[in-house]
């Protein structure tokens, strides 16, 4: 009987120090997660764009500044894809963005109107007399 090893995916957090990358701390992760958490700050994982592979061991660096590290630099592939967008822009955060500008926009609007009606006579009773 033999047992299937599975690929095990681990987050290392580091921090830049002297031009040299310092680990802070390493976490297992699963491979659907989206989110990653370290010290009260969130990084996106992108699980298709891993650092580093060793064995079935899959890395992905994240610097606490900076967020995720890819060290292949002449990817043609697109970092950002659709669903990072998503959960960057999700609908909450827009939704909570624009929630003030409806009731911003609905009681400014009759001023609104009557500001241009009364700037029109104002205009029409100044021109009479020019």
């Amino acid at each position: 009987m033999k047992i299937k090893s599975q690929k095990k995916y681990f987050a290392v957090f580091t921090v830049n120090q002297n031009e040299v990358q310092n680990v802070v701390g390493l976490k297992r992760i699963k491979p659907t997660m989206e989110k990653v958490s370290f010290r009260n700050k969130t990084f996106l994982l992108q699980i298709e764009y891993p650092s580093y592979i060793k064995g079935k061991k899959i890395f992905y660096f994240f610097n606490l500044k900076d967020g995720q590290l890819l060290f292949n630099k002449t990817s043609v592939n697109s970092i950002i894809n659709p669903e990072i967008i998503d959960s960057i822009l999700s609908k909450s955060i827009i939704n909570q963005l624009t929630s003030n500008l409806n009731t911003k926009w609905k009681v400014e609007l009759p001023m609104m109107i009557f500001s241009a009606g009364f700037g029109g006579m104002l205009g029409f009773i100044i021109a009479s007399f020019i």
